[in-house]
């Protein structure tokens, strides 16, 4: 993926543009690599010499007594595809690893995020005052010493920038999509994917 150029986030979560539904199971009707994939949300779209579209997407592997893991998917749409049949795989990123039980994580995506796992994540977040973290769908838990973590994908308002003397301020809104992990002592934020 080529991350100089800018992504116009859409999050859209549980459904695909038709288009780009269309272009999803085309590319995913036979098991890739033993895999079969699931969308979870339409995440956005970059122009260059066609269009890319991103995905997050579970992946199931067959091997693996169908394991899950978070993968994100970059669909490239070729000039002049009206109807999503001329599109190519351009990548699969993986997001969350599910498929290893030494990490008692447990893949289970939940559109609708329970009442414990949104308490634990606005008890972790509060603070980050320079940024508005909105998670949208909860991808994975994960049992630890210390209790649960929950694991989001979420959308980052960040209000950061800096003049030319290096100092910080507050003005520009820029939107990323991270998977956060919310742990009762931590909170990890990885970006997936940045609008530049």
């Amino acid at each position: 993926m080529n991350n100089k150029i800018e992504w116009e986030l859409e999050v859209a979560v549980g459904t695909l543009p038709e288009k780009i539904a269309t272009a999803f199971y085309n590319v995913f009707s036979d098991k890739l690599g033993g895999a079969e994939y699931a969308p979870i949300a339409y995440l956005g779209h970059r122009v260059s010499m066609g269009t890319e579209h991103a995905i997050l997407a579970e992946q199931a592997q067959s091997y693996a007594n169908k394991a899950k893991n978070i993968v994100l998917i970059v669909l490239y749409e070729n000039p002049g595809d009206t109807d999503g049949t001329h599109f190519n795989l351009c990548d699969i990123i993986p997001v969350v690893d599910g498929t290893s039980t030494v990490s008692g994580r447990i893949v289970d995506v939940k559109y609708e995020i329970p009442e414990e796992a949104q308490k634990a994540f606005d008890k972790m977040i509060d603070g980050h005052a320079a940024e508005n973290i909105k998670p949208f769908v909860l991808l994975a838990t994960q049992v630890e010493v210390e209790g649960i973590s929950y694991i989001f994908a979420a959308e980052i308002t960040a209000n950061i920038t800096s003049d030319e003397k290096g100092h910080t301020t507050i003005e520009n809104n820029i939107k990323d999509i991270a998977i956060v992990t919310v742990s009762p002592k931590y909170v990890d934020i990885e970006t997936i994917l940045q609008r530049w």
